[in-house]
Order: C-alpha cells, then structure tokens, then sequence
C-alpha cells in the first residue's frame, strides 16, 4: 500500500447496488483514507452513516483480519459519548462500516479558533474522557482524537467517531507510518509508531481542552491556559499532566483524566462561583456555549484576500517595515500602560501593608500597657480639671491558628476520639486528612502522625492519588505512608495492597507525591511535609504497633509483610523506628515483631548500616543496635561473632558499666559509640532486623567460628539463596496474574448471554489462584468451557516450567556451595585448625543430597512448591 491511498469514491447511486440493504441517502464526506455517506437502513428504518475504505486496505490479509476483531469489538460498546457501530463487511473489495448517524457538526467546526467557556469545556472533555475510559475498558485505542473526530449530536453533547480501524498495518514498504494528526499526536507515537496506547489518547484529549480553553494549540514552549485566559488554574494542572511528554507520567487512561474533571466542573457550575472566562486584552472574545459559538461562526464575515503588488516589491517592504514599526509601537504603549497600573498596584499594596503593620504594632503596645496595669495596680492620678477617659476596649481574641488546634486536639485524638478536627481538614469517604506544612523527614512525620492519632496518608489507587495531588500546593512535593517492602515491592502503612506504579528503590524508600500527581520513591531523610489520616471509627491501621503485628504474623507465610520503608541487603530486612527509648525498651519493641535489633557482623552489613543510618538521620543523631557490653567484652545479642570493629572516632569513652549499650551515629563521624542503655535521650530511634543470620554462640575452645569462615559462607549461601527464592516467588506471582487477566479477558469478549452463565464460574476460577499467583492443579472442570481448560492447562504448564527451573538453579546452587566448603576446608586442614574443620565437616553433611534438603538447612522450611503453601 502506498502511504496515502488513492481513493475514488463510489457513487451513492453504485454504492446502493453494491449495498442493497441501505438506501444511500447523501455523500457526506471524502477523505485519502476513505468516504463517509449517509444512509437508511431499509430493515429498522433508521439513519446510519457509512464508512468505505479503499480497496488498498481490502487486498491486505493482515489489516482484514485487525479491521475485522476491531469492529466487532467496538459493537459491544456502548456508551452515550460513542459513535455506536451496528455492522461491518466488505463489497467489491472495499471494506465497510455502518455506525451511528449523529446529526451534528465536529468539534472542529463549532469551536475552531474560539474560545469556549472553562465550563462549557470541561463539560465537553469530560464526556469525551468518559467515552475514551468505556472503550479503554474494552482494549480498544481511538489513536487519533481531534476534534475532527468529535461530534456533537442536537444537545451538543460530545460522541467520538472514526477510531483507528483503518490504520495503517506495517509492511516492508510503509516505513514510519505515524498514527494521529500533527498538533494532537503524542510525542512517542512521532518517534515509534508502534508505541501508541492508551496515554497517547489522553495526551490528544489535553490537546483538545487546551485548544478550547484558549482558542489555539499548545506551543512549542508551553504556556499555562490560566495565563493566556482567565480559567481556572486547576486546568493547568490537568492539561500539563495530560500532556507531559513523558507516557508515564500522564493519566493512566479516560477514567482517571474524567476523575480528575468532575469535580473541576462541579465546582465551576456552582450558583457561587466566579471562575467565569474573561480574556485578556490580546485573547479572541470567548462564547458561552458550543451553539452560541456556531452562530458566531455564521456571521463572521471571510477573511479579506490579501494582495501582493507584483510590480513594485519595494513598495511591499516599505509597507511591510510600516506596519512593523506600527506594530511595535501598539505594543510599547500596552506595556507601558500595563507597567504603570502594575506599579500603581505595587504602591497600593506596599501602603496597605504599612498600615496594616501599623495598626497591629499600636494594638501590641496597647496590650502590653495593659497587662502592665493590671500587674502593678495603682489608684489612678486625676489632675485639677481633668476628667478619666473611657477605659480601652477589650481586644478580641486571636483566632486559633490550624496547628495550634492540633495541638490542643492532640489527646484526643490519640484515644480515638473523632469529634473534632482542625480547621482545615479534609473529608473523604470514613478519612479524614488534614496538611502539616512543617517540613519533616519521613521517620518523624509517621511518629508525628501516631501521636496524633492518625498516619501518613496513603493512596492505594489512581483516583486516591489524583484526589489527594489536587490538594496539595503547587510545586510541592509530599510524603506518603507507602515504602519499599522488599527488593522491588511496596506497599502501604495501613496494610492496603500496592496497585500503582512501584517507583524505583534507587532513588529512595519511602514514597511522596507530587502536586501532579506522581508518585515518586525519596530517600527517608528528606524534610518534606505530609497529610495526616485518620479513620473516623477510631482506629489506626497504619500504626506502628499494627504494622510490626503484621509482620510478626506474615512471618511464617510466602510473602512476609514488612513494614514500609524497610531496607533490604542481600536476604536481611531493616527498619528504621524514630522513637526514643531505652536499650531494654527498643529490644523488646523488636522482638514484637520476632526480629531483633541490627547487628553489623561482617564489614559489608556494617557498611550498609552506616549509609543507611547517614542517608536517614541528621548527622550526629544515633539509633539502638544489638550490641551490649557484658562486664568482660562486647558482644553480639544473637551470640554472632565479634569478629570486626567499626567505632566512631574517639569511641568507646564512657565507663563499661554504666555505658554498656550500643548505639549507631550517622554522620561523617558517625560509627558505633557506647551509651547509657537506660538513657531513652542517647537515640532518635532504634534499627530492627529481621534474618536467619546464626544464633549459634561461639565457642573460643574448639576454634569453631572465631574466624568467621563458616558465618562468611553461610551468608554467601543465603544470600543467593534468598536471591533464587525471591526471583521464583515473583515469577509464579507474575504466572498467577497473566492467568486471572487472560481469563478475564476472554470473559469480556464473549457474547452478553454467555458471558452472564459463565461468569460465576469464571469468577470462582481468580479466587481459587493462591496469594502467591499459583495456580491449583485441582480445579474443579465440570461444566468448565473448551477455551477456559486450554487456559488453566496453558498455565499450570508454564507454572511447572517456572518450579522445575527453580529446583534446578538451587541443586547448582547446592553443589556450588559444597564446592566452597571443601575449599574451605583444605585450607584450614593445612593450617591445623581441626575446630574450624569440624565445624565445616559438619556443615557439609548438613546441606544434604538435593535441593529439598538444601532448602531446608538453610531455611528450616520445606522447599517452596506451587502445588503447596511454602
């Protein structure tokens, strides 16, 4: 095919014969890409419109089989702000399509190059991101939103037209085929055409509400729509997110865009609003309504031809320079105009703020006075011929400031009680969330949260999130109650599941949003402010208490749920607590959680515990970890070995029996320091670990451990085993989701009637798929549909591929190890440490015959198996 077909439109009297079952009314328009007519269709006696394409597209096998899945597809939809398709075919080698026939004008004719009321427009985009969200629902992209494609039908209400069923199918001799129309197409589907999805669509739809809001396409360098008209700002923060460059960072799809309009328009609807659409001097006169706009377009006269002289061109200059100079000159006189009225203003205010200051240092003085008086009473002196004056009236009381309120509120809060708020405070839904504007890292702002009661606000889904970034202030970016859980996974304070996009953990642990609603990964120690949230029945899910029980709880399961904000190294987690407590206190708030207090053991844990300590704590703040003095030496609580040191400088200083307690100090200084363990001020917070490191005590007699060559090959093996474990994990929960959204997809296409029988089923099916995604070989196939089995057996295929694989990588992994070990053990044979080689002796035998048994001794668990919980 060429790029841009040739196409000859047929007849409408040819296209009768060629389609007997229509009576073909009126040619209505003619693109390179196919005809649009209207017609009655003689069975219903209705009006349609019908699409042809060309014979180019017909003769491809490829883009009839697509034209043929997408049509029937976008049958199934049906939606007011859609362009219903009621059939499809092909005659004389022409492919067809019959839809709606709305009897409207585009978008293109009823609001090019005007502006529109910000109400009018967010009416018309919301109903076009409601039309796009019905169809995103259903797997199917429009790729070419313009308002071209927009119709209007007799209440000026939008439906979409003309999806992407006739685009382009790649072949050898079409190269850099570009889905969309210049202006609206989004910058990805310019570079890759194959690139094109459902944010390529918003990104058009942004387009649309800028172009309505302003009266002309954004510019290469993007001006916000508030600063060219008077809208309200919220729609710059809409349309840039709808259109930032980047796919990811724009709305998911329709509905979270339409999310976000709503209650923009419901708002800007309201008898008390005063967000109408004035321009400013250099805008086009803006319209009420997409009607009045037409009837605009009506009586605006054509534009005058404009005539070059071809006989003098230095006439044409000459006239040119003139109007330039004219030009210039127009423009120095608003400037200046506009700089006097805005240094009018500048005067106005500064003066106002004078006496504003004025008056508030006179009403000091006066209550100073006052309290004087009424400290140090005196009768009062009346001079000879002097009456006393009127006393001073009472000055009002000061408004109680929102974090004052908060503070006041602060008890109650803790105990539950949800009686009163702030001011300030934000409703939603059973929450209620209100800002702190003070600036705090994230540790902090969760203890600050807890001890009023509340924790960091999360937001599990889009719509949470988009709520929440249209409350924050612009260009702020603010912690959430959401942190890394694991190498890769996230999750929430208050237990919800992570359904959003994980950020990346190389740029932080703890998650913040964006005023535009991103949410990003930071580095704990950031100062940054946050929202409080607070169940209205008293609870707090997101306590750390909670959090630590969950966890304690989760343990024994295949996926433990660590709370928000741990740090992972090789297999161990940390967290980092900000409460102040004693040695004794911070130990038993770990064991809670059956985890115990971080012990730095070898250089390369030490070394991660610094940086994390560094990266989370102001330089000089310290935090509890598992290390006392016992009357002799330090020790280790897990009974490790004290094989290295890593003190502060000048440390340890304090007396062995008094400063018995370890405690680790970030900063440039920083390292471990001896203090006081019954000093609950000697630390900020405590670090908990949770490992299988050993808990075997060394025995300095036999030599076993004192060098720490088994403890070293020991983490060795875990750490890659817990690498293996965690990578099979993710691959079986991967299998298990690919399953329920193959099913579910399947489920949708199927017909209204056979969809409705079958969905109990289909339904019972998901829930049967275990937690950790795998799949039950023992589901039940009674009654079960031909493609659902093919589906179930497909899967537990590949689930038995992904098992098979693993078991393989953890006898490599065995026979790797015991490879290790016998080095290990030639080496201390030569050396005479008979101790160390018994200990390695006995560490081979342990590691058994095959993986299970492998599995087992370093984990104490049977091997992981999807046929089985692990």
């Amino acid at each position: 095919m060429s790029a841009e077909p040739h196409f000859i439109a047929p007849e409408t009297t040819e296209l009768s014969e060629l389609l007997p079952a229509y009576d073909i009314q009126a040619f209505i328009a003619k693109g390179g890409m196919g005809a649009v007519y209207l017609a009655k269709q003689k069975s219903l006696d209705r009006s349609v419109a019908i699409k042809i394409l060309p014979r180019e597209f017909g003769e491809d096998k490829e883009f009839r089989k697509q034209f043929e899945a997408e049509a029937k597809a976008m049958a199934k939809l049906n939606h007011p702000n859609l362009i219903g398709v009621y059939d499809f075919g092909e005659v004389d080698g022409m492919p067809y399509i019959v839809m709606e026939y709305v009897a409207g004008k585009s978008l293109y004719y009823s609001a090019y190059n005007k502006v529109i009321d910000q109400s009018e427009a967010c009416r018309l985009v919301l109903g076009i991101c409601e039309g796009l969200a019905h169809a995103h629902e259903a797997g199917i992209l429009h790729r070419d939103i313009k308002p071209a494609n927009i119709l209007l039908d007799s209440k000026a209400n939008p439906k979409i037209g003309d999806f992407g069923l006739a685009r382009a199918v790649e072949s050898r001799e079409r190269e850099g085929i570009v889905f969309g129309t210049p202006g609206y197409t989004a910058p990805e589907v310019l570079k890759d055409p194959h690139s094109v999805g459902k944010r390529s669509d918003i990104f058009s739809t942004g387009v649309i509400l800028y172009e309505l809001l302003t009266g002309e396409l954004p510019g290469k360098t993007y001006v916000p729509a508030s600063q060219k008209m008077k809208v309200n700002p919220r729609f710059d923060r809409i349309i840039r997110r709808a259109t930032h460059p980047s796919p990811t960072l724009r709305y998911a799809d329709g509905a979270a865009m339409a999310a976000e309009l709503k209650p923009l328009l419901e708002a800007l609807n309201k008898p008390s609003s005063t967000d109408g659409v004035t321009p400013t001097p250099a805008a086009p006169k803006p319209v009420n309504t997409i009607k009045e706009a037409e009837r605009e377009q009506k009586k605006r006269p054509s534009p005058p031809q404009v005539i070059i002289p071809q006989g003098n061109p230095w006439a044409l200059l000459r006239n040119l320079v003139i109007i330039v100079l004219l030009l210039a000159a127009i423009f120095g006189m608003i400037k200046a105009n506009k700089w006097k009225k805005d240094d009018n203003a500048r005067k106005e205010r500064e003066h106002q703020q004078e006496q504003n200051l004025k008056k508030q240092e006179d009403l000091a003085k006066a209550e100073a006075a006052r309290i004087v008086a009424r400290n140090n009473p005196s009768p009062p002196i009346i001079t000879p011929g002097t009456i006393p004056g009127p006393p001073d009236p009472p000055v009002p009381p000061k408004p109680e400031e929102p974090l004052e309120a908060l503070a006041r509120l602060k008890s109650d809060l803790a105990d539950g009680e949800r009686g009163e708020f702030p001011p300030g405070t934000e409703e939603r839904g059973s929450n209620r969330l209100f800002f702190v504007e003070t600036p705090m890292n994230w540790q902090d702002a969760a203890a600050f949260a807890e001890d009023h009661g509340g924790f960091l606000a999360t937001c599990p889904t889009d719509p949470d999130s988009n709520w929440l970034s249209s409350k924050i202030p612009n260009n702020l970016t603010i912690w959430l109650g959401g942190g890394a859980i694991g190498r890769t996974d996230w999750g929430w304070v208050d237990g919800n599941p992570w359904t959003q996009r994980q950020p990346s953990i190389s740029t932080g642990t703890s998650a913040a949003l964006t005023s535009l609603g991103t949410i990003k990964a930071r580095p704990p120690g950031q100062e940054m402010p946050f929202f409080i949230q607070w169940h209205m029945d008293g609870t707090n899910p997101g306590s750390l208490a909670t959090q630590l029980t969950r966890t304690r709880e989760s343990l024994a399961t295949p996926t433990p749920t660590y709370p928000p904000g741990s740090f992972t190294f090789e297999s161990r987690r940390y967290l980092l607590v900000a409460r102040r407590n004693t040695w004794t206190g911070a130990n038993s708030l770990a064991q809670l959680a059956e985890g115990q207090l971080a012990v730095p053991s070898d250089p390369a844990e030490t070394s991660f515990l610094q940086a994390l300590i560094n990266e989370s704590l102001p330089a000089g703040q310290a935090a509890w970890i598992g290390g006392l003095h016992n009357g002799r030496a330090w020790a280790w609580t897990t009974g490790e070995p004290w094989a290295a040191a890593s003190w502060a400088p000048g440390s340890p200083d304090g007396d062995e029996k008094t400063d018995s307690g370890l405690r680790l100090v970030s900063g440039e200084n920083g390292g471990w320091d001896d203090a006081d363990p019954n000093d609950e001020n000697s630390t900020v917070g405590l670090l908990i670990e949770w490992s299988k490191d050993s808990t075997t005590k060394s025995d300095p007699a036999s030599g076993a451990n004192s060098s720490g060559e088994l403890a070293r090959l020991r983490k060795i093996g875990s750490d890659a085993l817990g690498a293996k474990t965690d990578d099979y994990r993710k691959e079986l929960f991967a299998n298990g989701k690919s399953f329920k959204w193959d099913l579910d997809f399947w489920h949708r296409s199927l017909p209204s009637g056979t969809k409705a029988t079958l969905k109990p089923g289909v339904d019972k099916m998901k829930e049967l798929v275990r937690e950790d995604g795998s799949v039950p070989g023992n589901i039940p196939r009674s009654g079960m549909p031909l493609e659902a089995a093919k589906f179930l057996d497909s899967y537990l295929a590949k689930q038995k591929g992904i098992h098979s694989k693993f078991l393989a990588e953890i006898e490599r992994l065995r026979l790797a190890y015991l490879n290790r070990l016998a080095e290990s053990r030639a080496t201390l044979e030569d050396r005479g440490l008979k101790g160390q080689v018994q200990a390695l002796e006995n560490e081979i035998n342990g590691c058994g015959r095959n993986a299970s048994d492998f599995y087992d001794h370093f984990n104490g668990s049977s091997l992981p198996a999807p046929d089985r919980d692990f």
